[in-house]
């Protein structure tokens, strides 16, 4: 599924198409593939009694994240890893998820 990205940085605004496919999910964590802007991501995002979750293997990422649909508390948490424009990819991506 293809979705829209925005940035505001260094006063201008930026948007590019990225996307989001479902690889597997059961009732407690969905696996994700998101990719935008050059940069790709296998991704876990789990759902248990205390909290949520964001893995990202590949990365060495583990961090809690709020409701998916909840970028900006997500940035904040994502962006301590990653660089902006892929925080913003995967935040944004986030939100989708119900859609899948």
């Amino acid at each position: 599924m293809d979705f829209q990205c925005t940035l505001r940085q260094h006063g201008r605004l930026e948007h590019w198409t990225a996307q989001i496919r479902l690889i597997s999910c059961n009732e407690s964590q969905q696996e994700l593939e998101i990719k935008g802007r050059g940069s790709s991501f296998h991704l876990f995002v789990g759902f248990g009694m205390f909290g949520n979750y964001l893995c990202i293997p590949s990365q060495d990422i583990g961090c809690a994240i709020a409701q998916p649909e909840d970028s900006f508390w997500n940035a904040e948490y994502l962006s301590r890893h990653l660089n902006i424009v892929d925080t913003t990819t995967i935040t944004t991506g986030l939100k989708y998820l119900d859609q899948l």
